[in-house]
């Protein structure tokens, strides 16, 4: 298998939830990291897997942590769309 990433970073100007974290995250710039697996000997297989993971912050503040969750794409798509409608 060989895996592809591709990063890029999403801002949300309003406080906001998905599915896959804990309660409501805070307004701010996130890294967010798609993967890409396929194998490349059997690419007709069809084995090819694509995850979406976010970086958050656990206990922000000096002790905090950073954690990278999988979460689903569409989620996140739909997250973004709230936060801009909300801004605009």
């Amino acid at each position: 298998m060989t895996t592809r990433a591709q990063s890029m970073r999403v801002t949300f100007l309003r406080t906001f939830v998905l599915k896959a974290l804990e309660g409501v995250q805070p307004a701010g710039t996130y890294s967010v990291e798609t993967r890409k697996e396929f194998n490349r000997f059997l690419p007709f297989v069809g084995t090819n897997r694509t995850s979406t993971w976010i970086r958050v912050c656990r206990n922000p503040g000096i002790g905090g942590v950073l954690q990278l969750v999988n979460i689903d794409p569409l989620d996140l798509a739909a997250a973004l769309m709230r936060d801009s409608e909300l801004a605009g």
